[in-house]
């Protein structure tokens, strides 16, 4: 693993090393006209390829990566939602160098990248703060998390077997049988890179695993990946990880959200 160091966004000569558009990036899709922030885009992508909206199954259980802030910004690649180019943040394309304008230029320590909380007020007036947007923002990505995690406890007669994920070995290290009526709750959580939950027991144990290392009574898979819970979950880490709770693209983050919330009614 290679430290990020100033060469890492910088030539020799210090100028960076993408702007005004990318290429085609892993997320599948590029960039274009959003100035320096081009740069900070090569990398924060959720870089699992294009997503097809509405595919009813999209046959894997993975995480966006989860610095997925440019396929937000850019409203790109969310299930249940038919973004094409119509959600587009003005973030993106109105403030000059997208990402530089709020997280260097406008930034009190430009090589933290940490945006000032009250930059949204230089911009749009001293009431509209980034916590004016984050607020209503969170309660509906939690909202989503926790119809997600209800909808799984709703059918955890499926859950028998669960292979073990222990973080520290960063591996599996066992599989085991449940008894499905012994499970509590379950919360969601991401796994080398995978959509996964730790579920909860009565005698309280607790076991972290992949989703699509649950398993039934006959050995099938507890949720097939075509399970409108996957592509909810594909939602909920898309705009979780992209960290701004909305502040990058309300409109997206919103519409996403809702459309699957109504997908798991």
């Amino acid at each position: 693993m290679r430290p990020i160091t100033c060469t890492t966004c910088h030539q020799a000569d210090y100028t960076l090393r993408q702007a005004g558009s990318t290429p085609l990036l892993p997320a599948g899709f590029r960039a274009i006209g959003v100035g320096k922030g081009a740069q900070c885009m090569l990398c924060h992508n959720s870089r699992n390829g294009a997503i097809v909206w509405n595919q009813e199954d999209p046959r894997r259980y993975t995480a966006p990566h989860t610095a997925s802030q440019s396929d937000v910004i850019m409203g790109k690649n969310s299930f249940f939602l038919d973004y094409g180019n119509n959600f587009i943040s003005p973030h993106a394309s109105f403030t000059g160098d997208a990402c530089v304008t709020c997280h260097v230029r406008m930034s009190k320590t430009p090589h933290a990248f940490k945006a000032d909380p009250l930059v949204c007020s230089r911009y749009h007036g001293p009431e509209y703060t980034a916590a004016r947007v984050q607020s209503g923002t969170k309660t509906l990505i939690h909202e989503l998390e926790a119809a997600i995690e209800s909808k799984i406890m709703v059918a955890k007669d499926r859950i028998r077997n669960v292979r073990v994920w222990n973080d520290m070995a960063y591996a599996y290290v066992d599989t085991v049988t449940v008894d499905p009526a012994t499970i509590t709750k379950v919360e969601l959580i991401e796994v080398a890179g995978q959509q996964g939950i730790t579920i909860h027991f009565t005698d309280r144990r607790k076991i972290t695993t992949q989703i699509g290392e649950l398993r039934d009574a006959a050995g099938r898979p507890s949720f097939a990946t075509g399970d409108p819970i996957i592509r909810a979950g594909w939602n909920f880490w898309l705009v979780e990880g992209d960290g701004s709770w909305g502040v990058h693209n309300p409109r997206f983050v919103r519409q996403v959200v809702l459309n699957s919330l109504d997908a798991l009614k």
